[in-house]
Order: C-alpha cells, then structure tokens, then sequence
C-alpha cells in the first residue's frame, strides 16, 4: 500500500489520515527486513526508554538531599520514571511516527524539531518538577528536610538544591531534545526505505507488462 497526497489516481481507495497511518503501521510490524524498519517500529520505546537515565539521577539525588531514606520509594519511581517514560513514548507515536509513515507535514526538520521539544518536554522539564515536588511531600511528612511554608517559596527553594548540579540537568535537556531529533530523522529514512521497495515493486511489474 502507498500513501498518497493531492490528486487521487483512479481507482484508489481513499482513506482517512487515521485509517492510512493504521494500515502504514500494520504494514511495518510485519516488514522483512525489520532493519530497514527498526526505528519506525521501535522509535517509540527507545524514545521512552532515554528518560529513565536522568529521572533515576534526579531521584536519587531528591532523596538524598531530603533525607527521606527508602520511604515512597516506589511512589517517587512512578511519578519521575514510569509516568515520564510512558507519556513519552506515547506522545512520541502518535505525534511523530504516525506522522511519518503518511508523510503528513512534509518538513521532516519541524517533525525533528516538534520530536525534540516533545522529549526535552516530557523526559527532561516534567521529571525535573514532579521529583522534587513527590520527594517533598514525604520529607514533610517525615520532617526530614526544612521546606518552606508559603508555596511561593518552593521553586526557590527547589532550585538550590539543583544548583549543585545545574550543568548535568542542562546536559540532559541538550541530550533529550537531540534524542528526539535524531529519533525522527532515523524514522524518516526508514520510511523512505519503505517507498522506495515499493518503486521498485512497481517498477518491476511495469517492466514485466511492457515484455
């Protein structure tokens, strides 16, 4: 199945934007050789997965400077790895890949870019808020750590304990926005891998019906 834009050719069954990424991403799951496809079907999970590295970090580091010791470990992993590395990969198909495989936004650079903001987004600037925010809560009820009364004063206070380790957080949304990027670009040239089996599919057949 091909994927095309503009003037219908006769005889095509039209489909809707949502019915041709759907049948596109069938076709993927089920394309040999799987690494002319690898980032297309597994963009999503690599995606996902780069966020846990810098969540798990920041955690750590949350934890230690709250003294919170093992309490709401698991709460803290949900809210700053499993939550970021699930929206993530989400956000990452249904904005990026599907976008790719139909060929919607024909700037494959603003699909990088859109990518990159996404990853940079939800891996770097969402972990980097609810951490802090999940280990508090326990330091306060543990009354481990001195955390200030007026709301208006935790970003302050917040941001003097990432000021140790400012450079590293900066790295990681650097690195998280160029993970996205490159991610869409790799997805992009596998989609092309895909187009151009099917030219020659078609040029095949042509040059079977002209003999």
């Amino acid at each position: 199945m091909a994927v095309f834009k503009g003037t219908v050719p006769k005889g095509a069954v039209v489909l809707t934007e949502e019915e041709a990424a759907s049948r596109q991403i069938a076709l993927i799951k089920d394309w040999q050789p799987v690494e002319e496809v690898f980032f297309l079907k597994n963009g999503s999970i690599i995606s996902g997965l780069c966020t846990l590295p810098a969540g798990a970090y920041l955690i750590n580091v949350m934890r230690k400077a709250m003294k919170v010791g093992k309490y709401g470990k698991i709460t803290t992993t949900v809210a700053g790895l499993a939550m970021p590395m699930c929206c993530t990969a989400l956000l990452h198909h249904l904005s990026v890949t599907r976008d790719v495989v139909i060929h919607k936004t024909e700037c494959s650079t603003c699909v990088g870019v859109r990518s990159g903001f996404i990853q940079c987004l939800i891996g770097g600037i969402y972990p980097a808020v609810i951490i802090p925010l999940s280990v508090a809560t326990f330091a306060s009820r543990l009354q481990t750590a001195i955390l200030p009364e007026n709301f208006r004063h935790v970003p302050s206070a917040v941001r003097k304990l990432y000021a140790p380790h400012k450079n590293i957080f900066l790295a990681n949304l650097i690195a998280q926005f160029l993970i996205g990027f490159v991610l869409s670009e790799l997805e992009t040239k596998n989609t092309l891998n895909i187009y151009a089996r099917f030219t020659r599919m078609q040029e095949d057949i042509e040059e079977k019906s002209e003999s």
